[in-house]
């Protein structure tokens, strides 16, 4: 609901919360985690910007939606999460080899873990938003479109460095299966970042999206320097393009990586 409020002349408009986008996704860790995730983002529908504090009671799942079953059989879930983070998006050109940076944003990611039952193809699930500051319920559906086998980029195999001008390269190696990014339902991308960290606290990302076979990355001292950081570390994962199943890397530091890189071309941040 929208609510217009008149105070001595002035006119406040406060604008519904509601989901703009969510994903349901099989999660597999370097480490030996699985888990279900899922997860969501959240906007104030009247500037469509990301909420800065948490606006949901609570998150419902269902599954086994089908005619007959429109509610669906529940999920139980534990406790949803709640983060804030600042954000680079950065743009790769596979013509040129060139990168380039989006402006810093903030951002705002709620999500749910849950190991039980595991994701099934062909299985429609119907999620449930329920907000906390009078907004109307959020509901939708989404149909699963199966489990689908990742391989592995291992952060054993991560190298780069960071240069005497503060920037950082680093690089990792790709998988050689071609049918991995040739196209058809086991097409793949790759998403790789740079966590930025403060005593320790992550505070946001620099990532890009490249294509699977892609395997180097670079982002300028002024790009890094947009975060209020004193460390950093890189990871990335392999997804399907449906965006239902991912495979995560652990995160090495930056004064960590094997230092063994091939040079790339930049474009500078803004352009």
């Amino acid at each position: 609901m929208t609510l217009i409020a008149f105070t001595l002349g002035s006119t406040y408009t406060f604008a519904d919360s509601t989901v703009n986008w969510w994903h349901l996704q099989n999660r597999i860790y370097e480490d030996g985690r699985i888990r279900n995730r899922l997860g969501m983002g959240i906007v104030d529908s009247g500037t469509s910007q990301p909420v800065q504090s948490d606006v949901v009671s609570s998150i419902e799942l269902y599954e086994n939606v089908t005619t007959g079953n429109p509610t669906g059989d529940a999920i139980t879930l534990g406790g949803h999460f709640f983060v804030t983070y600042d954000a680079v998006y950065g743009n790769y050109d596979g013509v040129t080899d060139e990168y380039s940076y989006d402006p810093l944003v903030t951002e705002s990611y709620t999500g749910v873990n849950y190991n039980t039952p595991q994701l099934a193809a062909g299985v429609t699930y119907r999620m449930v938003v329920k907000f906390n500051d009078g907004s109307a319920d959020f509901e939708a559906t989404r149909t699963f479109n199966g489990l689908q086998a990742l391989p592995e980029i291992s952060s054993k195999n991560f190298y780069g460095y960071e240069d005497a001008s503060g920037n950082v390269m680093w690089g990792w190696k790709a998988p050689y299966d071609t049918a991995l990014y040739t196209g058809g339902a086991t097409d793949t991308s790759v998403s790789a970042w740079v966590a930025m960290y403060n005593a320790g606290n992550w505070v946001g990302d620099i990532s890009i999206k490249f294509p699977t076979q892609v395997s180097n990355m670079f982002i300028p001292q002024s790009v890094l320097s947009l975060f209020n950081a004193d460390s950093a570390s890189v990871g990335l994962n392999i997804r399907t393009n449906d965006n239902n199943n991912r495979w995560y890397s652990n995160e090495v530091g930056v004064d960590k990586l094997k230092k063994e890189i091939k040079k790339v071309a930049v474009v500078p941040l803004g352009n």
